[in-house]
């Protein structure tokens, strides 16, 4: 075999590799309910979802809710749905999401989720969530804790994945920051650490000054080991619009990535 047939048969290799990495990483879907806000939320404050980030919010949220989101990104849909029982002596909320492109028979993602947590002090809550991806049968499990200095300020610390094997390495680590500012703005920031030693950092701002409509941007920026902010991996940016009263809640979000291939999502939010 000639070097020139060698190079050439490696290189026709390693560009079906790239342009298969190229093509998953163009339609992978965010969280519909974290859409247009960049995925941010996990010190969250608000009677929202956000215990589906970090399980120790479940301990603050004052209202038992259901909640269903749809998405879509090309031929990439999902669908989530997700109820909280406030009336049990733990708080219990049970989500499942499923995700497919052409058939919605044939998942590629059908997911259940158990999430609880306690309010062990008026400012501290711990939280656990149970994942089961059921066309594999593999469990994981999500740790998190969460601090509300006041009830306009709230801090987050929480481990995904805790369960995956050493060999994975997809364990994420996340310290997260919520902020209201008076009855104008709500501000959140997540900073997340994977064990590919890659940084994500999350953002969102929401809008608070009308009763009843509410607008919301938002982005989320992955970088290497040293966080330089001239070597970005790769950035998504998004926004949206709401309608919301003291019973529910309803949004649609749109998020751009670096291929300006764009995701959208409605979600409905009822608060019992």
């Amino acid at each position: 075999m000639s070097f020139w047939f060698y190079f050439k048969r490696q290189a026709k290799k390693f560009f079906f590799l790239f342009l298969l990495s190229f093509t998953t990483l163009a339609e992978e879907l965010s969280h519909p309910f974290f859409l247009s806000q960049g995925g941010s939320g996990g010190a969250s404050l608000r009677e929202d979802t956000s215990y589906l980030l970090n399980p120790a919010l479940l301990g603050f949220q004052k209202r038992t809710k259901g909640a269903i989101s749809y998405s879509f990104k090309k031929e990439q849909q999902t669908i989530v749905g997700s109820f909280l029982d406030l009336k049990t002596k733990l708080p219990i909320a049970l989500t499942y999401q499923r995700t497919w492109s052409k058939s919605f028979r044939q998942s590629k993602e059908n997911t259940l989720l158990i999430h609880s947590g306690l309010r062990i002090s008026p400012y501290l809550s711990l939280g656990v969530s149970l994942k089961r991806e059921i066309k594999v049968s593999n469990w994981n499990l999500n740790l998190g804790s969460a601090l509300k200095l006041s009830p306009h300020l709230g801090l987050a610390v929480f481990l995904d994945k805790v369960l995956e094997k050493e060999k994975a390495k997809q364990r994420i680590l996340s310290g997260a920051l919520y902020h209201q500012w008076r009855n104008f703005f709500s501000s959140q920031v997540d900073l997340s650490r994977t064990e590919q030693k890659e940084w994500i950092l999350k953002g969102g701002l929401r809008s608070l000054f009308h009763p009843y409509f509410s607008a919301q941007v938002g982005g989320r920026t992955y970088f290497d080991d040293k966080m330089a902010f001239n070597k970005i991996k790769k950035y998504f940016l998004s926004g949206g619009f709401s309608f919301h009263s003291p019973k529910f809640f309803l949004e649609y979000a749109i998020e751009k990535d670096t291929q300006k291939i764009y995701q959208h999502s409605i979600t409905l939010l009822i608060k019992i």
